[in-house]
Protein backbone atom coordinates (compact mmCIF):
# COMPACT_ATOMS: atom_id res chain seq x y z
CA UNK A 1 0.00 0.00 0.00
CA UNK A 2 2.86 2.16 0.75
CA UNK A 3 4.24 1.74 -2.54
CA UNK A 4 0.59 2.31 -4.29
CA UNK A 5 0.93 5.52 -2.64
CA UNK A 6 3.89 6.96 -2.93
CA UNK A 7 3.41 5.82 -6.70
CA UNK A 8 0.22 6.61 -7.50
CA UNK A 9 -0.89 3.43 -8.33
CA UNK A 10 -3.88 1.06 -7.36
CA UNK A 11 -2.97 -1.73 -4.61
CA UNK A 12 -4.19 -5.39 -5.63
CA UNK A 13 -6.86 -4.80 -3.24
CA UNK A 14 -8.05 -2.28 -5.42
CA UNK A 15 -7.55 -3.84 -8.65
CA UNK A 16 -9.82 -6.96 -7.56
CA UNK A 17 -12.55 -4.86 -5.99
CA UNK A 18 -12.48 -2.95 -9.42
CA UNK A 19 -12.75 -5.83 -11.67
CA UNK A 20 -15.27 -7.74 -9.18
CA UNK A 21 -17.48 -4.74 -9.40
CA UNK A 22 -17.16 -4.24 -12.92
CA UNK A 23 -17.75 -8.24 -13.62
CA UNK A 24 -20.99 -8.45 -11.51
CA UNK A 25 -22.90 -8.40 -14.26
CA UNK A 26 -20.94 -11.02 -16.67
CA UNK A 27 -20.46 -13.61 -13.79
CA UNK A 28 -24.01 -13.38 -13.09
CA UNK A 29 -24.40 -14.41 -16.46
CA UNK A 30 -21.32 -16.97 -16.54
CA UNK A 31 -21.32 -18.07 -12.78
CA UNK A 32 -18.14 -19.85 -11.40
CA UNK A 33 -17.89 -21.98 -8.36
CA UNK A 34 -16.07 -20.79 -5.40
CA UNK A 35 -13.58 -22.49 -3.24
CA UNK A 36 -14.27 -26.17 -2.31
CA UNK A 37 -12.29 -27.72 -0.17
CA UNK A 38 -10.33 -30.69 -2.27
CA UNK A 39 -11.79 -30.05 -5.56
CA UNK A 40 -12.12 -28.07 -8.53
CA UNK A 41 -13.86 -28.37 -11.83
CA UNK A 42 -12.85 -26.03 -14.42
CA UNK A 43 -15.26 -26.50 -16.74
CA UNK A 44 -17.10 -23.65 -15.90
CA UNK A 45 -13.98 -21.18 -15.87
CA UNK A 46 -13.38 -22.45 -19.03
CA UNK A 47 -17.00 -21.77 -20.42
CA UNK A 48 -16.93 -18.73 -18.88
CA UNK A 49 -13.41 -17.66 -20.30
CA UNK A 50 -14.81 -18.51 -23.63
CA UNK A 51 -17.77 -16.03 -23.16
CA UNK A 52 -15.07 -13.03 -21.84
CA UNK A 53 -14.82 -10.23 -24.12
CA UNK A 54 -12.48 -7.62 -22.35
CA UNK A 55 -9.66 -8.26 -20.42
CA UNK A 56 -11.61 -7.61 -17.16
CA UNK A 57 -13.95 -9.74 -17.88
CA UNK A 58 -11.02 -12.88 -18.48
CA UNK A 59 -9.26 -11.54 -15.41
CA UNK A 60 -12.36 -12.18 -13.41
CA UNK A 61 -12.85 -15.60 -14.48
CA UNK A 62 -9.12 -15.94 -13.67
CA UNK A 63 -9.37 -14.55 -10.14
CA UNK A 64 -12.25 -16.66 -9.49
CA UNK A 65 -10.52 -19.71 -10.69
CA UNK A 66 -7.13 -19.01 -8.51
CA UNK A 67 -9.58 -17.98 -5.54
CA UNK A 68 -10.81 -21.49 -5.73
CA UNK A 69 -7.86 -23.67 -6.79
CA UNK A 70 -5.75 -21.69 -4.06
CA UNK A 71 -6.55 -23.96 -0.59
CA UNK A 72 -6.15 -27.11 -3.13
CA UNK A 73 -2.90 -25.76 -4.12
CA UNK A 74 -1.28 -24.79 -0.82
CA UNK A 75 -2.90 -27.78 0.69
CA UNK A 76 -0.56 -30.18 -2.42
CA UNK A 77 2.51 -27.46 -1.25
CA UNK A 78 1.98 -28.69 2.35
CA UNK A 79 1.54 -32.36 0.96
CA UNK A 80 4.66 -32.40 -1.04
CA UNK A 81 6.72 -30.71 1.49
CA UNK A 82 6.00 -32.86 4.12
CA UNK A 83 6.67 -35.89 2.27
CA UNK A 84 9.73 -34.69 1.19
CA UNK A 85 10.41 -35.63 5.25
CA UNK A 86 9.18 -38.76 4.77
CA UNK A 87 13.14 -39.92 3.75
CA UNK A 88 14.91 -40.21 7.44
CA UNK A 89 17.99 -39.84 5.63
CA UNK A 90 19.33 -39.22 2.49
CA UNK A 91 20.00 -42.63 0.66
CA UNK A 92 21.85 -41.70 -2.91
CA UNK A 93 18.72 -42.18 -4.31
CA UNK A 94 16.15 -40.51 -1.70
CA UNK A 95 18.25 -36.91 -1.66
CA UNK A 96 17.36 -36.60 -4.86
CA UNK A 97 13.31 -37.09 -4.51
CA UNK A 98 13.56 -35.07 -1.23
CA UNK A 99 14.86 -32.57 -3.29
CA UNK A 100 12.24 -32.81 -6.21
CA UNK A 101 9.48 -32.76 -3.58
CA UNK A 102 10.55 -29.63 -1.52
CA UNK A 103 11.21 -28.16 -5.47
CA UNK A 104 7.65 -29.28 -6.89
CA UNK A 105 6.14 -27.70 -3.67
CA UNK A 106 7.85 -24.52 -4.01
CA UNK A 107 7.34 -24.57 -7.58
CA UNK A 108 3.02 -24.93 -6.98
CA UNK A 109 3.45 -21.61 -4.52
CA UNK A 110 5.41 -19.92 -7.10
CA UNK A 111 3.28 -20.83 -10.30
CA UNK A 112 0.48 -19.34 -8.26
CA UNK A 113 2.05 -16.21 -7.60
CA UNK A 114 3.20 -15.56 -11.52
CA UNK A 115 -0.78 -16.09 -12.44
CA UNK A 116 -1.44 -13.38 -9.85
CA UNK A 117 1.12 -11.30 -11.07
CA UNK A 118 -0.06 -12.01 -15.12
CA UNK A 119 -3.45 -11.19 -13.58
CA UNK A 120 -2.43 -7.97 -11.58
CA UNK A 121 -0.51 -6.29 -14.79
CA UNK A 122 -3.18 -7.40 -17.47
CA UNK A 123 -5.56 -5.11 -14.99
CA UNK A 124 -2.98 -2.53 -14.15
CA UNK A 125 -2.99 -1.75 -18.14
CA UNK A 126 -7.14 -0.98 -17.64
CA UNK A 127 -7.39 0.84 -14.35
CA UNK A 128 -4.00 3.04 -14.19
CA UNK A 129 -3.00 5.19 -16.59
CA UNK A 130 0.57 5.00 -17.50
CA UNK A 131 2.72 7.73 -15.43
CA UNK A 132 3.46 10.42 -18.64
CA UNK A 133 -0.97 10.61 -18.97
CA UNK A 134 -1.21 11.16 -14.99
CA UNK A 135 -2.50 15.00 -14.18
CA UNK A 136 0.45 16.79 -11.76
CA UNK A 137 0.40 19.71 -9.94
CA UNK A 138 3.36 21.51 -9.33
CA UNK A 139 5.86 18.70 -10.45
CA UNK A 140 4.27 15.89 -7.88
CA UNK A 141 2.41 13.28 -9.77
CA UNK A 142 -1.27 12.36 -8.43
CA UNK A 143 -2.55 9.36 -7.65
CA UNK A 144 -5.08 8.37 -10.45
CA UNK A 145 -8.90 9.40 -9.91
CA UNK A 146 -10.28 6.48 -8.11
CA UNK A 147 -13.59 4.64 -9.09
CA UNK A 148 -16.83 5.52 -7.00
CA UNK A 149 -16.55 3.93 -3.41
CA UNK A 150 -17.72 0.93 -3.37
CA UNK A 151 -17.72 -2.01 -0.48
CA UNK A 152 -15.05 -4.62 -0.76
CA UNK A 153 -16.82 -7.67 -2.35
CA UNK A 154 -17.47 -10.33 0.33
CA UNK A 155 -14.54 -13.27 -0.23
CA UNK A 156 -16.41 -16.63 -1.00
Amino acid sequence: MIHAHATGTATTDDLHRWVRRDSEAFLRRHPVPGPAPHQLGLRPFETALDHAATPVEASAVVLAALDAAEQVVHDLSTFLLHAGYRYPRPAQNTAGSRKQLWSASSGLLAALAAADDGIKTALRAEYDLPPARKRTVSGRTLPPSSPPVTPPAPRP
